[in-house]
């Protein structure tokens, strides 16, 4: 059975490791191909951005221009965790995950995030857990 991978856009440079993913699952291979569309490079490509990116590129400017405008301090701090979410250049801190195999040598390296409600990253995941509470 031959499988047709229907690799478009930024994924399309993956081929090798897409193949192999689907050998796993359809389901295995699907995900690969929606985590490698995903990456930030492949947005940058679709010039497509997050709210984050866009906080990160244009907030600087923004505190330039307005922030005498901004009274309370907690702003300036939610802005500044959630542009650090996620990202190694902070002090939030990693996980490092390393295969317990001594002939495999992959690893895996996991931000922490921000925890907090402005992101709009942990903000879904603080409105979704919220919500199952009630």
């Amino acid at each position: 059975m031959k499988l047709n991978y229907g690799v478009i856009g930024y994924a399309s440079k993956f081929q090798k490791e897409i193949k192999n993913a689907y050998k796993v699952s359809k389901l295995v291979g699907d995900n690969t191909v929606k985590k490698i569309n995903n990456c930030k490079k492949a947005r940058e490509e679709r010039n497509k951005y997050t709210i984050n990116d866009i906080f990160r590129n244009c907030w600087d400017k923004f505190e330039e221009k307005y922030g005498d405008t901004i009274t309370l301090q907690s702003i300036f701090d939610n802005v500044y965790s959630m542009i650090k979410c996620g990202s190694f250049d902070d002090d939030n801190g990693y996980l490092f995950f390393e295969c317990p195999n001594p002939e495999c040598n992959t690893f895996h390296i996991q931000p922490f995030t921000c925890k907090c409600r402005c992101c709009n990253k942990c903000g879904k995941i603080y409105s979704e857990a919220r919500a199952i509470e009630i």
